[in-house]
């Protein structure tokens, strides 16, 4: 792996149409580094969204204070509930993610001036997934390498790494390009573009949805 740039220029200050992962050494670290994301996005003013099973209003406090006098009066994170998204009626769903995504997406298309968003993925349930579950999710996060340029918008995930075993770690090293590892943006060396397998993108105008 090489530096290619410094996290703030990823997190802080991110591209458009960008899908990375940021992976965690611990909870406290996820925490810092989803705020500092999110409360970037604020100050410059863009939207906020971010898909978590964390209390609304605990998220935006902690959001409102890494980001300081700025936001005292702005808009807030958009929160979408875990249980209303990721694992919907009780499972994982990567095809439900990812028509929801699309439809975000397709809301602000590459190279128009709609309201572009920092998207946050906050997936610290994965320990409850079997074989079968992580196949999905590498497809899931495939399928996001097919969106994200699509898109003004970010796409950002946040996995804790001790609740990945450690081939599922080299799983979301296969499916970001990019990937934020203590501290510093790596260039992933397993990340193949033609090894991805996608799941459909839905057609234009499918209705999907998830709630706060």
């Amino acid at each position: 792996m090489t530096v290619s740039e410094q996290p703030p220029a990823i997190l802080e200050r991110p591209e458009e149409g960008v899908h990375v992962a940021v992976l965690c050494g611990d909870a406290a670290e996820r925490q810092a580094l989803l705020a500092g994301y999110l409360a970037g996005a604020l100050r410059r003013g863009e939207g906020a969204v971010c898909v978590t099973a964390e209390e609304p209003e605990q998220l935006r406090e902690r959001v409102r204070d890494c980001a300081g006098a700025a936001l005292a009066s702005g808009p807030d994170v958009e929160v979408v509930a875990t249980a209303q998204s990721y694992l919907r009626e009780g499972r994982f769903s990567g095809q439900f993610m990812v028509d929801w995504l699309a439809q975000l997406t397709a809301a602000a298309p590459a190279g128009s001036e709609l309201p572009r968003q920092c998207v946050a993925g906050v997936l610290d349930w994965v320990d409850g997934l079997d074989a079968g579950g992580f196949d999905e999710l590498f497809r899931y996060e495939s399928t996001l390498n097919r969106l994200a340029p699509a898109g003004r918008h970010t796409l950002a995930c946040f996995y804790d790494l001790a609740l990945l075993p450690a081939a599922e770690v080299i799983n979301v090293l296969r499916a970001h390009p990019r990937v934020v590892i203590s501290g510093a943006v790596w260039e992933s060396p397993f990340y193949v573009d033609k090894d991805l397998r996608p799941l459909p993108l839905p057609e234009p105008g499918h209705p999907a949805g998830a709630s706060d």
